[in-house]
């Protein structure tokens, strides 16, 4: 628990950046604490199975780089910005 505001805000920080995408509600998406569920985000299975890797290595990258190798964290920085593209793409193929 002693870790939890600051993953927490790791994880709205995450949630930004997809908005900013047009991922999520209209209005954005916050957690304050761990009873939001995954589903409130999206019911989009695309949507939903990308940012839950996205937000995943996002608060890994900000919170806990030190556990990772330097090629590591290219690797995740690579993936997280193809997984931005994709959404993209996703997202306006959608209208």
């Amino acid at each position: 628990d002693s870790f939890d505001t600051d993953i927490i805000g790791y994880i709205n920080m995450a949630f930004a950046l997809l908005r900013r995408i047009g991922a999520g509600p209209d209005d954005g998406f916050i957690i304050t604490d761990d009873t939001t569920a995954w589903k409130d985000f999206s019911d989009d299975k695309i949507v939903f199975a990308l940012s839950k890797c996205y937000v995943y290595q996002k608060v890994k990258l900000e919170f806990d780089p030190s556990s990772m190798s330097s090629a590591v964290i290219e690797a995740m920085k690579r993936s997280n910005a193809e997984i931005e593209w994709t959404l993209n793409a996703h997202l306006e193929m959608k209208g």
